[in-house]
């Protein structure tokens, strides 16, 4: 495949100390001569400099594309809107901060020239972070395997190389817009690959991430990426469960479940209805032709 056009999408907020090196990695590194290669930008209400520095390399550079937000609408947002909007024939989701390498990018698209539609990179285990960190990301990975069906040790990062041709499956299913991990399992006729790659703990930039936002992202996520057969199961038996239970003379009991399974439903339903793209607005953009 001759001029194959890869648009790599970062989403960025107050990243001021992190593009330009980003920027220099990407320059210094050989990347394959039959690609052509994009940076898009998707800036997401930042308050330091990261916009004037975004501005400033795409008016020098016509392979730099950004879209600035109108407020701060989250990194999965930011990233699928960024997706969306492109039009190359395959992107590469990553971060700007030095955690996804770029000697990894052409594992990836040695993978996608050889029929792999996806291409997902796995972390391997960071030597340097602390045994606490470990031990819940194996715990919540566990369980979060046991509840949805889909495995994120295997996901652990959202560093990937996705085709056209699986971008636009994932299009029809809004929940995927509201988490950066994807269920490969729902894509059956599609080839997924991984591949690992070493990185060490984040030494620029910082986490926008505090526990009660952890605590969301873990709840969308769950509704996001469950399969809709996996969760018709659970709620068909919470309903079962709170029928016996009123059966048995335990009525007060029976509330739990239903209740459980309403929630379930409406958090369900309202991420596969909404399609927060469309609610999206950008204050400012600039693309390459």
């Amino acid at each position: 495949m001759n001029n194959l056009l890869i648009e790599i999408i970062v989403a960025v907020r107050n990243e001021e100390e992190t593009i330009p090196l980003f920027i220099k990695a990407l320059d210094d590194f050989d990347l394959p001569k039959q690609t052509k290669f994009q940076v898009t930008f998707i800036e997401d209400s930042s308050t330091d400099k990261t916009k004037e520095i975004i501005r400033e390399l795409a008016d020098k550079r016509t392979d730099i594309n950004y879209y600035f937000l109108k407020k701060g609408y989250g990194q999965s947002v930011a990233i699928a809107y960024g997706l969306l909007a492109s039009k190359a024939d395959a992107i590469i989701m990553m971060d700007v901060d030095g955690g996804h390498p770029f000697e990894t990018i052409p594992l990836m698209i040695e993978q996608f020239l050889k029929g792999s539609d996806a291409v997902q990179a796995v972390r391997r285990k960071i030597a340097s972070r602390s045994a606490y960190r470990d031990i819940g990301s194996f715990l919540f990975s566990n369980l979060f395997a046991t509840l949805t069906g889909v495995n994120l040790i295997k996901q652990n990062v959202y560093f990937r190389l996705l085709g056209r041709k699986f971008i636009d499956a994932l299009s029809p299913d809004k929940r995927w817009l509201h988490f950066l991990r994807i269920n490969y399992a729902s894509f059956k006729d599609l080839n997924v690959n991984y591949i690992e790659f070493e990185a060490k703990e984040r030494t620029l930039g910082q986490s926008k991430y505090n526990f009660k936002r952890l605590l969301k992202l873990a709840w969308v996520a769950s509704f996001a990426v469950i399969s809709r057969q996996r969760f018709n199961l659970y709620i068909l038996l919470l309903f079962i469960l709170s029928i016996s239970l009123f059966s048995l003379g335990f009525p007060a009991l029976a509330i739990l479940p239903c209740l459980a399974a309403i929630i379930g439903l409406k958090s369900f339903y309202k991420l596969a209805a909404i399609n927060v793209i469309s609610l999206v607005e950008t204050a400012e953009s600039k693309r390459q032709q």
